[in-house]
């Protein structure tokens, strides 16, 4: 009869003998998508010059990310004309967006002017 230590020994051994056959297998699925997806970029590189590729790249991670590129208020140091505004016109404007933002307007629906 096996004592409790010779029968966690082979539960164990038993336990980790299906994933040490399996690292081999996993490892080669990973170097092969690994080497078509470099291919696959070197393509796309060859198709385009590098530094267009790469600006893509930034573009489609920042378009994925909803990074916010324009500004929803500019503040400026110009008068009217010039674009910007004054202190005062930038803190409405924020007040404004804030307002819209936690309360967006509702459509109203035409009255009838017939009767």
């Amino acid at each position: 009869m096996a004592s409790p230590t010779q029968c966690r020994y082979r539960i164990r051994e038993s336990w980790n003998r299906p994933k040490t056959l399996l690292r081999p297998a996993e490892a080669s699925k990973t170097l092969a998508v690994g080497t078509s997806e470099a291919d696959v970029i070197k393509l796309k590189i060859d198709s385009m010059e590098s530094g267009n590729y790469a600006l893509v790249q930034v573009v489609q991670a920042l378009a994925s990310n909803k990074v916010q590129l324009v500004p929803q208020i500019v503040a400026g140091g110009g008068g009217s004309g010039q674009g910007g505004g004054t202190l005062v016109d930038v803190l409405l404007a924020n007040l404004i967006r804030d307002q819209l933002n936690s309360n967006p307007i509702a459509p109203v629906a035409p009255k009838d002017l017939s009767s």
